[in-house]
């Protein structure tokens, strides 16, 4: 596959296969090496905010799962640790501040 013929988009979805801190921000050369490497390992990419809301929401999840169960008709319903990634981005934003408050109660707790 030429990774050239693929549009921004394409290129962003494979990148975030090898390393799921990869977005679409990031410079088009670093995606192709990213891609082409099978790796991040020697790139700096900072971790997306977003996923730290996706991990912080499934663990509020996993710990309450008898309360939310019933409750849940998104992937998380899943029980994976990373069922949060299936969403896009504005999804996983909107169910955390949908629920910011029971989250940060969470946050404060620990």
């Amino acid at each position: 596959m030429d990774l050239e013929d693929l549009n921004d988009s394409e290129l962003v979805m494979l990148a975030q296969e090898v390393d799921e801190s990869a977005h679409r921000g990031v410079a088009r050369e670093v995606l192709v090496q990213i891609v082409e490497q099978g790796t991040s390992e020697d790139i700096d990419l900072r971790p997306r905010r977003v996923n730290k809301l996706r991990l912080k929401i499934m663990e509020f999840i996993l710990d309450n799962w008898k309360q939310v169960e019933p409750l849940l008709s998104c992937p998380a319903r899943t029980r994976e640790q990373r069922a949060c990634y299936q969403c896009t981005d504005v999804q996983a934003v909107e169910c955390a501040v949908l629920n910011q408050k029971t989250l940060m109660k969470k946050e404060k707790d620990a």
